[in-house]
């Protein structure tokens, strides 16, 4: 995942430069691989008081998004999160310099509570990574889930360390339980490492599994002739929608790039870079605070259409595209089919909701 939001963020720093940079000079990109929260943090301290960067870009784990959002604030530095998607880092941990162009956990998990809804399991499980991420996503899936079918029953958990290689005791609960269904926000190496041992078990023909990540065009990759079909995915971009000239431009690029086409965490982290470039530009200088009144509320046309960072949050406007797995001819891993597109202003939290949060 860090790999190929790195990826996407160069390629726009490259597309950005080529075309004449910013400030009159390139944008310059410096990258550090996390070593765990702290070692995040005194990553994002380096940068700012040892090298002068302008901005933060990052990062992958909402932990540490977390931490790092109080080292920008404490720096006044503007912090583009680009993948970590916890709601708090926007909400009640709010602060001017903290912006988003990634999908939020909200807009994932109440676009997965719609999809639920419209299924026919009352039974509901969840097996989540055991930390930020996966807490803050199931607390706002259920909430939702139980608010659009007051009839469902959550009749179990599972949270598994990060890096889990060994899932035989998680699949094992999980068929003890003897649910519907199955909310799986693994993701990464985790989901393709669950999948992968799920397979033998049968337990895909049992029970429903709604994947909130499972359409990365990575894991997708990965798993190849292995992943079931007829799973339903989620995917916070799915590199074949919008099927617009700008969308197949974006992709075109990339796959010349880097011999792969790109997924989630290159799309959302190359906007992350344009809306970057755009507010200086708009700001003329590399000061913190005129780079945040550039920001918010800005609007791009970007791979994925409109984008918009909203001013009472600086949270990024997104849809979320869910579909089932399907075998493709032209392709040597299984496509998402029948897709079900979430506008981005039907599934964010209002500015109402989001004050609330910051007031409790």
């Amino acid at each position: 995942m860090g790999r190929t939001g790195y990826q996407g963020a160069r390629l726009g720093a490259e597309e950005i430069n080529e075309a004449g940079g910013v400030l009159g000079g390139p944008l310059e990109l410096r990258v550090a691989d996390s070593r765990g929260t702290m070692g995040t943090v005194a990553d994002a301290r380096a940068f700012i008081e040892r090298e002068g960067a302008t901005v933060l870009l990052g990062a992958v784990s909402s932990a540490s998004l977390l931490a790092v959002t109080e080292v920008a604030r404490e720096c006044q530095t503007v912090l583009m999160a680009t993948i970590a998607s916890t709601d708090r880092a926007t909400g009640e941990k709010f602060h001017p310099y903290i912006f988003r162009s990634g999908v939020s956990n909200s807009q994932e998990s109440r676009s997965a509570a719609r999809v639920a809804a419209g299924l026919p399991h009352r039974r509901w499980y969840v097996i989540a990574p055991d930390y930020e991420y996966g807490y803050n996503a199931w607390t706002i899936f259920r909430a939702q889930l139980a608010r659009l079918r007051p009839d469902v029953e959550f009749v179990g958990e599972a949270w598994p360390e990060f890096l889990e290689h060994d899932y035989a005791a998680y699949l094992q609960a999980i068929s003890h339980a003897r649910p519907d269904a199955v909310y799986n926000l693994l993701y990464g190496g985790d989901l393709v490492a669950f999948m992968r041992q799920a397979r033998g078990t049968g337990l895909f023909d049992r029970i429903a599994f709604l994947n909130a990540t499972g359409g990365d065009v990575g894991v997708l990759e990965e798993m190849g002739a292995d992943m079931p079909e007829g799973l339903l995915c989620g995917a916070r971009y799915y590199f074949q929608h919008p099927d617009t000239e700008a969308n197949r431009r974006f992709v075109e690029r990339y796959r010349a790039r880097y011999g792969s086409w790109p997924t989630p965490w290159a799309e959302m982290s190359y906007n992350g870079v344009r809306f970057v470039a755009e507010g200086l530009r708009n700001a003329g200088t590399r000061d913190g605070d005129a780079l945040v009144r550039a920001l918010e509320g800005m609007t791009l046309e970007l791979p994925r259409g409109t984008v918009t960072l909203r001013k009472e949050d600086h949270q990024a406007i997104l849809d979320m595209v869910w579909g089932r797995t399907r075998r493709h001819l032209d392709f040597a891993f299984p496509l998402l089919s029948d897709l079900q597109v979430f506008p981005g202003r039907e599934i964010t939290p209002t500015p109402e909701e989001v004050l609330a949060a910051r007031l409790r």
